[in-house]
């Protein structure tokens, strides 16, 4: 029903949150958990923590850096969640987004999702951010707004359930890309027109456009075909010059 859900947890500091994690997935018959550079080993507390979910703790796949993971991992949506805004971005009220995103909703439908949570102390820093699709934020009823890991995974998945896969028959992923992006052509292209796009500007004509472009969810080939597009008009504008 939910098997083209991943969850991924980014420097997750304390075991029990981890087999709690697994735990909360087991609900939903969700067996793929990753953690990108764990900061705690899994030992007998996250064994307890995940109680009959020992299963999807064992088989848990670990990855050193995020590069690893952009290498291994299928190419589908990227989410990631925070409870706060950043300097540059602004975060998205998940519940919303699930009852009235239509383009949201066919993705996550027929492709593989990555949810996306931050370690328990500070979440997911700018820098996590970088190639996600979306950001988004679970706002609480109360005046508390900070969820535990677990409990904030829970949080996802239910409103996953109840809004996109109550009814809708379970997902196989069968194709495997590697992620690409045309990162440095995309810079290359900017320079040409000379567009300032200096490392110390958190927010430039660079960061704009990479954002824009994932919004749209957009395929591999898609990519491809948008780094061939921008090699082309640097070729021209260079032949001009």
């Amino acid at each position: 029903m939910m098997q083209n859900l991943r969850v991924v947890l980014v420097r997750p500091k304390y075991p029990r949150n981890i087999g709690m994690v697994a735990r909360a997935m087991s609900h939903y018959q969700m067996h793929n958990l990753i953690l990108i550079e764990p900061r705690c080993e899994l030992n007998e507390e996250a064994r307890e923590g995940a109680a009959h979910a020992q299963e999807i703790l064992q088989k848990a796949v670990i990855y050193p850096h995020w590069q690893r993971f952009y290498d291994w991992e299928h190419e589908g949506i990227r989410i990631a969640f925070s409870a706060r805004d950043g300097q540059n971005r602004e975060t998205f009220d998940f519940s919303h987004a699930l009852r009235g995103d239509v383009d949201l909703l066919a993705e996550l439908k027929n492709k593989t999702a990555y949810l996306i949570f931050g370690p328990e102390d500070h979440g997911l820093a700018e820098s996590d951010l970088d190639f996600v699709h979306r950001v988004f934020h679970m706002r609480m009823p109360g005046e508390n707004q900070s969820l535990n890991l677990s409990h904030a995974v829970m949080t996802a998945l239910t409103l996953m359930y109840e809004t996109v896969y109550r009814e809708v028959p379970e997902v196989t992923i069968t194709d495997k890309e590697s992620f690409f992006f045309p990162d440095q052509t995309l810079k290359k292209w900017l320079e040409t027109l000379n567009v300032d796009i200096t490392q110390h500007q958190k927010v430039n004509a660079y960061t704009v456009l990479k954002r824009l472009v994932l919004k749209s969810f957009p395929t591999t080939k898609e990519l491809h075909m948008l780094e061939t597009v921008l090699q082309q008009t640097i070729r021209k504008l260079k032949d001009k010059a």
